[in-house]
């Protein structure tokens, strides 16, 4: 009885060291800001203690330093995920404790140079060295990742799995938080487990291939890091689920999926206009595919982010409107505050800067603009919401996202033995042709979002918000988009000429047409708009 006592008057103290650990001092940029800088320092620190070539901050290392620190971004959402699994407590607690926890990545390298002499080690591990070091927490494998790496990963493990002990009272729990964490960050730190990469990635310094050229792992990081954005973005959105149930089903509704879908289609139009990247479709088993795939990938990417940064700002000042027509999004449900829903915001505006910055100055200056009109498209004292000319924020909008993909570079391996050298090289100029087709999508794009603002006709009305709808009423302002839908559809004609573009699409403007000025259907109209823009791509790179 005394024993327990005792038991319980210590861990109530360590309860109370834990909850001043925890107490949620930073908010979701800040903890943004801080895994970063902590990354940031890890890698540099490692490269310079080694004499990696990337300790000089130079931006031909740039994909060094991005692929490295999203790992750690992914080892860090990870372990809070886990940890807020386990330990049922509130998730900004858990973030919060968890990235005081974090700084201890900055020991391994000095202990590895100092204490056990490690004179080099590599991350990308192989499957078989994964299995190795899984059985022995890496003591076998003092070759990857140092026993710095050792140090490292039990002294995580302890103390989260001591931390769910403390909230849980509860040893199994304690030592479950233990396993699951343990074989989760190796295998985030085992890429080759993931099938694509390891198909692209053999388990050698140098990628060989029969019947391909040698191919230097460099050429891979682009890859890797998409790799690692990606689980970032997944494990995010599992830990607003844990934190709030509905979290996740919310915040895809408020980034608007057709819209993410239209952005990446824009990229990939002019990607296919271009024709400057060397991707073929029929052998992406080829390794030294992956740079392009990689640039095209990074392109993808920054539309996204850039889009979710504008759908963000937009609904944090819409929200007054979103209450009445659109209840079901984040920030109208209460899942999210304003102010967090901004840091979202903010960060998803920093990756998108980084994205373009990976790829070239001209992806940043779109990048810089796209940011721009997203901002001053909601927020006051400009805020072009409330004018008619609106939609054409999103019509110039798909227009940068085209040119976009339109000037990805080509990422490339110079060399067949050591040392590489990997290029980026830009397409030489943008046609008159190119031009002509961005300038198209900016006008009938513009057009297009005219149909989805006739569902907050009420809203807008009461709020004396200007729209095509509010300023005309609602049934000539529906005849006038149908109008315009059709013209929108036939303009195509520009382009493509033939009979079978002829009834193409005339059948599907008018269908369009009509169902809107019938029925008043706003959806629908995407499904028609999908095929149409497919059927173009068809035609532009010969297969129709």
């Amino acid at each position: 009885m005394q024993k327990s006592s005792s038991m319980e008057r210590i861990l109530l103290w360590a309860e109370n060291i834990v909850g001043k650990i925890e107490r949620e001092r930073l908010n979701i940029l800040t903890l943004f800001i801080w895994i970063f800088v902590l990354s940031f320092m890890r890698t540099w620190i490692e490269a310079c203690l080694f004499n990696y070539p990337y300790a000089e901050l130079s931006y031909k290392y740039i994909f060094n330093y991005a692929h490295i620190i999203f790992f750690y971004f992914a080892a860090y959402l990870m372990g809070v995920v886990v940890l807020k699994f386990f330990s049922k407590e509130k998730l900004m607690k858990v973030a919060n404790l968890s990235a005081w926890g974090f700084a201890i990545i900055l020991l391994p390298p000095f202990l590895d140079k100092f204490v056990f002499h490690t004179s080099t080690y590599r991350y990308v591990a192989s499957v078989q060295q994964f299995i190795e070091g899984y059985t022995s927490f890496f003591l076998r494998l003092g070759d990857v990742g140092g026993y710095g790496l050792f140090v490292e990963i039990m002294t995580i493990l302890i103390l989260s799995s001591t931390y769910v002990f403390i909230k849980r009272r509860s040893i199994p729990v304690a030592l479950a938080n233990f396993f699951v964490l343990y074989t989760l960050i190796l295998i985030i730190g085992t890429p080759r487990l993931d099938p694509i990469l390891a198909m692209w990635s053999p388990e050698s310094e140098n990628i060989v291939v029969p019947g391909h050229a040698r191919v230097a792992g460099g050429l891979l990081q682009p890859v890797f890091f998409l790799h690692f954005l990606i689980i970032c973005i997944i494990l995010a959105l599992i830990a607003g689920e844990l934190s709030k149930k509905g979290f996740a089903f919310r915040f895809l509704k408020t980034v608007r999926l057709p819209q993410v879908a239209h952005g990446i289609l824009m990229v990939i139009i002019g990607i296919i206009v271009a024709g400057h990247l060397d991707i073929n479709l029929m052998n992406l088993a080829d390794p030294s595919q992956t740079g392009n795939i990689g640039m095209a990938g990074l392109s993808m990417f920054l539309v996204v982010f850039m889009w979710v940064y504008t759908a963000i700002i937009n609904d944090i000042y819409d929200i007054e409107i979103d209450r009445v027509t659109n209840r079901d999004r984040i920030i109208a449900s209460g899942l999210l505050t304003e102010k967090q829903a901004l840091h979202i915001a903010i960060i998803c505006a920093v990756i998108s800067v980084w994205l373009a910055i990976m790829l070239s100055v001209y992806a940043l200056a779109l990048a810089l603009v796209a940011l721009a009109m997203g901002t001053i498209y909601s927020v006051p004292p400009i805020r072009f919401r409330n004018t008619v000319f609106s939609t054409t924020f999103i019509g110039i909008g798909s227009a940068i996202a085209y040119f976009i993909g339109y000037m990805t570079p080509r990422y490339i391996q110079i060399g067949t033995m050591p040392p590489f050298e990997f290029v980026k090289i830009l397409p030489s100029a943008i046609t008159p042709e190119g031009i002509g087709i961005g300038i198209l999508i900016a006008i009938l794009l513009s057009i297009g979002p005219l149909v989805t603002d006739l569902k907050d006709y009420e809203s807008e009305k009461k709020l004396g918000i200007r729209s095509i709808y509010t300023i005309y009423g609602k049934d000539k302002g529906v005849t006038i988009v149908s109008i315009l839908l059709f013209i929108s559809f036939i303009s195509l004609l520009i382009l493509f000429r033939t009979a079978l573009d002829i009834v193409i699409f005339v059948v599907f403007g008018l269908t369009a047409s009509y169902l809107f000025k019938k029925y008043e259907i706003t959806k629908g109209i995407f499904l028609l708009y999908f095929p149409v823009l497919i059927y173009c791509l068809a035609r532009w790179i010969g297969l129709i």
